[in-house]
Order: structure tokens, then C-alpha cells, then sequence
């Protein structure tokens, strides 16, 4: 009887180690990667693209971009797929993004920026200069976007000196301001490299 007694106490034992796990849950990441869509033209990610963060805030894509085919060439440049003339160029390298801007989100602001305004915070918002700017518009809960930093095989001037995406998001009616970044610089160097044989 004691022997079942202190195998009974030892299974209680080992239960209760397995049930206490100290891991805790990571909060979802608040830029992925993600198909988008325009003009009612998908656009995926290439395999082997990754997004990665090590504060939550600011994001780095690794790996060689996707490109545009025809239709997606037309989609991106604003054109029905009956138009003829004026498409972005086919060959351009994009990635896909999904920005999580959470239920309070009321506003965004967005622009490709060098790596020194990269890292302004919040309260210097005011001094955050973006090479080609979007302006500011309204955004839901969740927002997606896609970036190309080609267009066909030349680098867009827009992003040669300024190679970070950075999201200002307003939040409800107060002044509270979220920022997050996308660095890119890896895929515009790259692309800027010249070809060599």
C-alpha cells in the first residue's frame, strides 16, 4: 500500500511540473508578410522571403523580392486591365506587408525615409522627412500595402537614399502616435548592384 501511495505521489508530481510551463505567450507581430491585392490583381510574396524584428517596432525583409508579372505591372500603377499605356514595368521587385494597427487606429502616415529618420521617435514627428510622401489618410484595424522598391530593373529614385518604410499611426482621438519601419536597404543594394557576367 505505501509503495502505490508513493507511485500515485509521484505521478501527482510529475503532472504538476508539466502543467507549469513558464513560456510565455509572444505578442502577434504587428508587420507580416502577407498576399495583398490591387485592382483585384493578388500579389504574393516570393518564397523565401522573410520579415524579422527584434523589438516589435522596427522590421528588416530578408531575401530576394518577388516581381511584378503584366497584370500586377497594371494593378500597381493604378490602370484597368484593359488600359494600354503607362503601366508600372513588369520585373519590378515588391514585397507584400500586413500592418496589425490595432482597434484604435484612426490614421496613418507613410513614406520611404533615410535610416536617420528611421529611428525619430514618436514626438519628432513633425521633423520626419519622407522622400515621396503618401500623406495621411484613414486606416482600419488591420492595413495592407505593397512596397516596390524597382521599377523593371532600375532602383526608383524615391528609395536610393532612403531605404526604410516607416508607418506613423494615429490612434483614436488622442495624440498618441504608433511608428513602425521596414528596412529594405539589403534588396535596394542589391538591386543597385550592377550586372555582372
Amino acid at each position: 500500500m505505501k509503495k502505490i501511495a508513493i507511485m500515485l505521489l509521484a505521478a501527482l508530481m510529475l503532472f504538476a511540473f508539466v502543467a507549469c510551463d513558464d513560456t510565455q505567450d509572444v505578442e502577434e507581430e504587428a508587420v507580416t508578410l502577407a498576399a495583398g491585392e490591387m485592382g483585384g490583381i493578388k500579389f504574393e510574396n516570393a518564397d523565401g522571403v522573410t520579415i524579422s524584428t527584434t523589438d516589435g517596432k522596427n522590421y528588416t525583409v530578408n531575401g530576394d523580392l518577388e516581381t511584378m508579372t503584366a497584370a500586377q505591372a497594371k494593378a500597381f500603377a493604378g490602370l484597368k486591365q484593359t488600359d494600354e499605356v503607362g503601366a508600372w514595368a513588369v520585373g519590378s521587385q515588391y514585397v507584400a506587408l500586413n500592418i496589425k494597427a490595432g482597434e484604435d487606429a484612426t490614421r496613418v502616415r507613410c513614406g520611404w525615409v533615410s535610416e536617420d529618420n528611421a529611428k525619430k521617435a514618436a514626438a519628432d514627428l513633425e521633423n520626419t522627412d519622407f522622400n515621396d510622401p503618401k500623406g495621411e489618410k484613414a486606416i482600419d484595424a488591420t492595413y495592407s500595402m505593397i512596397l516596390a522598391i524597382t521599377n523593371g530593373t532600375a532602383v526608383r529614385d524615391e528609395v536610393k537614399d532612403t531605404p526604410v518604410w516607416r508607418i506613423e499611426i494615429k490612434n483614436g482621438t488622442s495624440e498618441d502616435v504608433t511608428v513602425y519601419t521596414v528596412d529594405l536597404s539589403a534588396q535596394i543594394e542589391d538591386a543597385s548592384a550592377p550586372v555582372t557576367e
